[in-house]
Parts: C-alpha cells; structure tokens; sequence
C-alpha cells in the first residue's frame, strides 16, 4: 500500500514517471493480463515489459509525427490500444480518445473538430483518406521491432493538453474536454487515497478507455496500486473471464452493476455459487445505482462503492468508502475537492478539473465562476457531509404551480423493475412522460408498473403519458437516455 510520503511526490508525475515509478516499485509484478487472439492465449506483461513497450510506441508516434500534434484513436479496449495511447502524451504529442462506435462522417467530424492528423483503429478502413488512418496492431508490432528508445525526445510538462475527450450524452455538436496529465493523475490519486488497495490485487477491465472514468479507475489506478489489469476480450465473455480470473474489483455503471446482480443470483440459485463472488469491490458511475441492488450486493459481501464525477472533472468530485458507506449518496468530496452548492447547482474546485473545451473559449467560459466549475447537476448535502445528486438543471421539469421534477430521481425509481430496459422522462405539455421499452414485458405490464409507481410518489411527481416504444433508442455509452 502506498505511503503518504509516496503520494506526496507522485502528484508531481507524469506518465513517463509513472512508468518509471511502477518499473522499481512492481517490477515482477504482473501489469496486465490481455487475450492474443492471433497466439490464442492470455499474455502477461510486467512493469518493466509494460514500460519498454509503451516507450516504443513514444518512439515510433516521435518519429511519424513528430511532437504537438493532435492524433485520435478509435477502437475498442486492447493491449495496443493501451500502448499507443500512454505513448502518443510521452512523445509530447496529444491523444484524442473517440468513441469505437464513430463511423464515416461522425467520425470524420470528429477528427476535423479536433484536429486530428490521424486515427489509430483495430482495422484500418478500406478507404484510406491520405494516410489519415492506421492501424493500432501494425503501429504495435513496428514498435516493438525497434531495438531501443534512445531517439525519443521526452520533456515534462504535466500542464500542457495532453488528452482530449468527448462529452458523454451530446447528440448533436459535442463538446471536446482538454485534461492535463496533471489532471488525471490528482484524479487517480484521489480514487488512491479514497480506496487504498494493497499491491497485487487483480481487476477486469470491461468499460471503453474513451471514457475517463475507465481511464483514471480502470487504467491509471491499478498502475499506481500495483494492480493487475485483466483486459476483458469481449463483452459476451465477461462471465467466463470473472470465472477464469476472479477480479478483486471492477469498475462499472449500473446496467453492467445489474446485470452482474442478475448473474450472481441465476448461479447461486442453480449451483450454489458465482463467478460474481470474487469481486470485493464493485466501483459504480456514470449514472445513479439503484440503492436496492447496492443493498443486495452488501448483504452477499460485495461493496458497491458509488462516485459522482464529470468528464470534466476526471471523473473524480466525491465518492462513498468502505469506512463511510451510504447507498443513496454519492459520498463525501475526494481527498483534493472542494465542492459547494449555489442556488441548488453543485460547484467544484480541484486540480483535477479541465483545462477547457477544446477551441470553445465561449462555452468553457460559461462553465467556470473563478476557481469554481459550474457542474450543471443540482444537489444538496445531508447532515453528515454526503453529497447527493438530484438531477441535471437542463433537464429539470418546471411545472405551471412552480413544482421541480427531476426527470433523473423518477428514472431511477422506474428502472428498480429489472423489466425495464430503456426508460426516459421528460416534460410534454405541463405534463410528464415517460417513454419505456422492454422485451420482457408487455404493454399492458408496463403501464402497471407506472400506475404502481405513481401511487408512491408526490402528486406533482406523477407521470400522466407512457410511451411503450417498439424498438430501443441509441443511449449513450455509459447507458444513459440522450436528451436534446
């Protein structure tokens, strides 16, 4: 487990120095742990594999780009992904994280709001617009040809751009998050200091790396602790790599956190046990977990430990712990934050928040009072310093008698009947909706459900229209309604 003393100076890292730190502090240990599917076998890397690796991707991104580019990668979570990622900031260049799923013009768009001078994909398209895109398994296999790293030309600044990500949930003109490598390291510090692992510990990565949160929790956080990262080879196969690997944690958001509740019970009914059970820990964001399966989780020994934080932020604001365990709060403020409420809308201040939008100096204006970053979510504080997240200002529902409805607090209660697979609510008419999708139950079933749900909650909080929808909508990456 790491010292205070050790804390202290990594906040001063950067990549480079965390490599370096990681080689002499876990030098045997087992980094990560990826699926070769070309070998077809499961392939250990240690500290000092791990960093010899990436600084030859550094070398090879230096001498193809040269440095202070702008350079993109769209692709789903691997080995190379991981390797060219770390090297594209330790080549003094800029990453730009993009969702896997972009195609064609989005992704084109994508590429030109960023600046991107190339895209790095598992397969390269068959069409190839001048050179802009390559391929992250070749650009891996080339590195790793080069006998040494003696050319790379490596200078610190941890407060230069260093990544940049998308916004989670914008459906039209998305916004561009520019952090720091200083950013996400406070921000992985402070998940450190929140839940002090001891070295040697073992976590399935299942979250997309284009999200911060799986970057800083499922990425930078066990390089940090001396953990092992298990890389999970495809989503049909995360029971069978629970199975085969027995994680100690995994980060997660709720549709994953009830979909392993589901499992859990299914095989401990039928067998008396779970691959779900190795888990200590279950790290859940993005969205609200219901507090009934945190509950449940509890009572069969897995901590769901619940965090609230931005893409903005690093990801990191607050976070329950095991000392101080809520299940419907988001925790106290992290080791580094300082948070505060204004007229209902959560402020916060930390050196783990953006550096800004990228090239929208209008907007990045708008989210920042001073210090203070303007989180546009509403929320309050209970009596002992938890922080609780009431919904998004631009979403609340004002209606004609001046009652708020937070559209987020009755999608929670809604989504509790584990029918119910796509649920959104919003305002039509001074009146509330709701529109459903669910395979598992009909129509008839699914206005019960709100007809039940309504019985319990305050007048002004009933829901009056009910869509059942034939198909289910796009959500976001982390599963959340988009909302336009």
């Amino acid at each position: 487990m790491l010292t205070k003393e050790q804390l202290t100076t990594i906040e001063n890292f950067d990549f480079k120095e965390l490599l370096d730190f990681m080689r002499i502090e876990y030098s045997t240990h087992n980094t990560i742990c990826y699926n070769d599917t070309m070998r077809n076998e499961w392939v250990n890397k240690t500290a000092q594999e791990f960093e010899e690796e990436v600084l030859k991707c550094a070398t090879i991104i230096q001498r193809d780009f040269g440095v202070k580019k702008n350079i993109a990668i769209s692709s789903i979570n691997s080995y190379a992904y991981i390797c060219v990622f770390l090297g594209i900031v330790i080549s003094g260049n800029v990453v730009v994280l993009l969702d896997a799923t972009m195609k064609g013009e989005q992704l084109e768009a994508a590429l030109r709001m960023t600046d991107s001078v190339a895209c790095f994909m598992e397969d390269t398209p068959a069409v190839i617009s001048g050179g802009m895109f390559r391929s992250l398994n070749d650009t891996y296999v080339k590195a790793m040809g080069m006998p040494d790293v003696k050319d790379l030309k490596y200078e610190k600044d941890n407060d230069r751009l260093a990544v940049i990500f998308s916004t989670s949930g914008v459906a039209n003109n998305p916004k561009y998050v520019m952090l720091s490598q200083k950013n996400l390291m406070y921000a992985t510090l402070s998940g450190v200091y929140r839940l002090p692992l001891e070295s040697g510990f073992k976590t399935l990565s299942i979250l997309p790396l284009h999200h911060v949160f799986e970057v800083c929790c499922g990425l930078l956080y066990p390089m940090l602790s001396g953990g092992t990262i298990v890389q999970n080879d495809s989503p049909t196969k995360l029971k069978e790599n629970l199975a085969k690997h027995a994680p100690d944690f995994i980060v997660a958001v709720p549709t994953v956190i009830s979909a392993l509740n589901m499992l859990y019970h299914a095989e401990v009914s039928m067998v008396g046990q779970s691959c779900v059970s190795s888990l200590k820990y279950i790290i859940g964001g993005g969205a609200s977990v219901q507090k009934e399966l945190i509950k449940d989780f509890y009572d069969n020994g897995i901590l769901v430990i619940q965090g609230y934080g931005l893409t903005e932020t690093c990801a990191s604001i607050a976070m329950n712990s095991v000392d101080d365990f809520t299940t419907d709060t988001v925790g106290t403020p992290m080791h580094y934050s300082k948070v505060k409420i204004c007229d209902g809308q959560i402020f916060v201040s930390s050196p783990n928040v953006m550096l800004g939008y990228y090239k929208n100096p209008v907007a990045t204006e708008e989210v920042f009072e001073g210090e203070w970053l303007k989180t546009g979510d509403i929320g309050s504080f209970d009596n002992e310093g938890h922080l609780i997240i009431h919904g998004r200002i631009k979403n609340v529902i004002v209606l004609p008698n001046g009652e708020n409805v937070y559209p987020e607090e009755l999608e929670e209660g809604l989504n509790r009947n584990r029918g119910i697979e796509y649920c959104k609510v919003y305002g039509n008419n001074d009146r509330i909706a709701v529109d459903l999708f669910s395979t598992m139950l009909s129509e008839e079933q699914l206005e019960s459900v709100v007809a039940t749900f309504n019985k319990n909650v305050r007048k002004h909080q009933r829901i009056t229209i009910v869509n059942v929808l034939s198909e289910k909508p796009t959500t976001t990456a982390l599963g959340k309604p988009l909302r336009r």
